[in-house]
């Protein structure tokens, strides 16, 4: 195999994102791999080489193609599809990723190398951040355990562990964009399984309203997300924090109420009132307290322990719903019913009446980017921000020993700053943006400036996006959460933000364990590279189904070496004239191969070639002519294959990319 081919092919600007604005602009997107001592070492491979095979297949439909391709570290290098020639470090890992992927015929140039650890990349990284900060989306703030419970602050990683109680952190606020962002996952072409994984996260609820009736005449709106237990609401605490109380107190007890508001010594205070539970008639009493952070608390003692130890302790009363078999009891027409079958139950016969209505929420709406346990933010919280008019001037900041972003010691802040990497869900989510509004003389400062609207317009949605299954929601739900976040900012309509996406399972051995150092199976792919090729790399992962791990199998590989060698041979044994009327089946090869890749079905492209080897090239005696059609539609998948032979066959003097698509 010639390892030559992609020097020539960075000489010959194949990668280039080109300048013309008259051609039709396409965007590839594959999040960047995590970086790894000695490159690919877990496989993980598929979603890079699918992109190049897309991005090749529209270059040489004469597209203007962005496709990026970088490491997961803001300590090393990027390359990016950018005009601008930035310096590049200098270090082992990048270089062995770069000999690998240049090896595997992915479309990168020195050409278009951005350092990760520059300024230009930190200073829109922290500028984006930053904006984001001052913008009020994100903010910061100090951990409490109890916050949790009404969803104050969510990790939305479920295995990741959360702050220490009291550690600062910083947290991202999607309130009032969630409709949004749900729509826009609805959009996406990929399973509802996934669509699901992704919605879960923000925790939909079904809440039925009801309004319980005070014994002064006024009514409590209350909102239940588990109505079939409102018989067993045996107290109810309302939040003077969190709204104005005054409406459900009895003149009686407000002096004494006041008195407890004033003092905080007390757990809570009685309002002199009850409420009329509409399921069962009951009287609830009603409690003034701050104990739980939200408007309004209902004990129900019979299916919460914190409640029943509660009562027990206080010596109220508590109503039983539940007998030992879990179903209802003292729930009047609930009585006998199971969980599922009481709520659908009373959803209707309350809805039915006119009692109540159901609205359907999200509970989550905050999510945790990062804390000072393990893991700091990127730039200082200035405990006095207010005394400043922008924390920019500050930008960009130096690095520690470890690669941390921190403020210059000769920069004179209020406050402590505070060290540590930024989390993935920015460095990641913002990536397909980031990767966007670089231009040829640097970085435009703001996602949200009138500059970037031409780049939005043109380039987006993002043609097809490959997303490991692993990183579906750093790589695919917060580039959607940052995008409406712009959407929502800027004063002109942007197209949506991902056109296609296929999410992609992971690698794994002939033992079917997956690819990982605890597996003791880590691979070298450069003697992967050496024994097998650029190709048949790249024919397995692209005849495997996305929807299957891809299996490294040596036998597989050897396989599909010599079936490569097999079509080399019948191309290269190609006459000057061949067999008759096989130029309609090259058209038609043509045409069905286009139709699959302008699809994003790589899978069904592989099929058709192939088909077509097994029933015309394997078979028939092929024209010169024939085999120039042959190797342009090949060539997007076996870059190097099909260069080889336009170089032996014709001589060729420029890439095949600049052939184009055969008509």
């Amino acid at each position: 195999m010639n390892m030559d081919w992609n020097l020539k092919f960075i000489k010959e600007k194949c990668y280039s994102l080109d300048n013309d604005r008259f051609k039709k602009k396409s965007f590839v997107y594959a999040p960047f791999p995590e970086i790894d001592k000695h490159g690919f070492q877990d496989g993980e491979i598929r979603e890079e080489i699918l992109g190049d095979i897309l991005a090749r297949f529209f270059r040489m439909e004469n597209e203007n193609v962005l496709y990026p391709l970088g490491f997961n570290s803001i300590t090393l290098k990027s390359f990016l599809e950018s005009k601008k020639l930035y310096k590049v470090l200098d270090h082992t890992q990048e270089d062995i990723f770069y000999t690998q992927m240049s090896n595997l015929g992915i479309g990168i140039s020195n050409e278009k190398c951005i350092s990760m650890r520059g300024e230009e990349y930190i200073g829109i990284l922290q500028n984006a951040f930053i904006e984001l900060y001052e913008r009020g989306y994100i903010k910061y703030k100090v951990y409490n355990p109890s916050h949790e419970r009404n969803n104050e602050l969510y990790e939305i990683v479920d295995d990741a562990s959360m702050p220490k109680a009291g550690a600062k952190c910083f947290i991202l606020d999607i309130d009032g964009l969630i409709p949004q962002i749900v729509s826009d996952i609805e959009k996406l072409s990929i399973k509802e399984e996934y669509k699901n994984e992704l919605i879960h996260k923000l925790s939909p609820v079904s809440l039925l309203k009801v309004d319980f009736f005070l014994s002064n005449g006024k009514a409590l709106e209350i909102e239940m997300e588990n109505p079939e237990y409102m018989g067993g609401i045996s107290y109810i605490f309302l939040n003077p924090n969190y709204m104005d109380i005054d409406s459900y107190i009895s003149l009686d007890e407000k002096e004494s109420v006041y008195e407890f508001i004033n003092s905080d010594t007390n757990l809570y205070a009685y309002s002199g009132l009850s409420a009329k539970n509409p399921l069962t008639g009951r009287d609830i009493p009603v409690f003034i307290s701050k104990m739980y952070h939200e408007r309004i608390y209902l004990g129900i003692p019979s299916i919460d322990s914190e409640d029943a130890l509660f009562v027990l302790n206080e010596g109220f009363d508590s109503i039983d719903i539940l007998t030992n078999d879990g179903l209802l009891m003292n729930s009047d027409l609930l009585d006998g019913y199971e969980k599922m079958e009481a709520r659908e139950k009373i959803i209707e016969a309350f809805t039915e009446s006119l009692i109540g209505t159901v609205s359907h929420e999200y509970k989550n709406h905050e999510i945790l980017l990062s804390s000072l346990d393990p893991f700091g933010a990127l730039f200082p919280f200035l405990e006095e921000a207010s005394k400043i008019n922008s924390l920019k001037e500050y930008l960009p900041y130096i690095f520690s020993s470890q690669f941390r972003p921190v403020l210059p010691i000769d920069v004179l802040v209020p406050g402590s700053p505070i060290s540590g990497t930024m989390s993935n869900f920015i460095t990641e989510g913002l990536c397909p943006l980031l990767s966007l509004i670089y231009d040829d003389i640097g970085s435009i400062e703001s996602l949200f400036s009138l500059d970037t609207k031409e780049l939005y317009e043109s380039f987006l949605p993002i043609k097809k996006a490959y997303i490991h299954k692993d990183k579906i929601v750093e790589s695919l739900f917060m580039p959607i959460i940052f995008y409406n976040i712009i959407k929502k900012e800027v004063s002109y309509a942007l197209p949506d933000l991902f056109q296609n996406v296929s999410i992609v399972l992971g690698c794994m051995d002939i033992h079917h364990s997956l690819i990982r150092r605890y597996n003791h199976n880590l691979m070298d792919m450069d003697k992967y590279i050496h024994k097998f090729g650029c190709d048949a790399i790249r024919f397995l992962v692209a005849s495997t189904p996305d929807t299957e791990e891809l299996i490294y199998d040596t036998y597989h590989l050897e396989d599909l070496k010599s079936y490569l060698m097999d079509v080399k041979r019948c191309l290269m044994g190609a006459k000057e004239v061949g067999s008759l009327n096989l130029d309609y089946y090259f058209h038609k090869l043509s045409d069905m191969a286009k139709d699959a890749l302008d699809k994003g079905d790589i899978l069904s492209y592989i099929e058709i070639l192939k088909a077509f080897n097994k029933n015309i090239l394997f078979k028939e005696n092929i024209s010169k002519n024939q085999a120039f059609t042959y190797i342009r539609i090949i060539y997007p998948v076996f870059p190097y294959l099909a260069e080889e032979v336009y170089m032996e066959l014709f001589n060729g003097k420029y890439s095949i990319l600049n052939e184009g698509w055969p008509s």
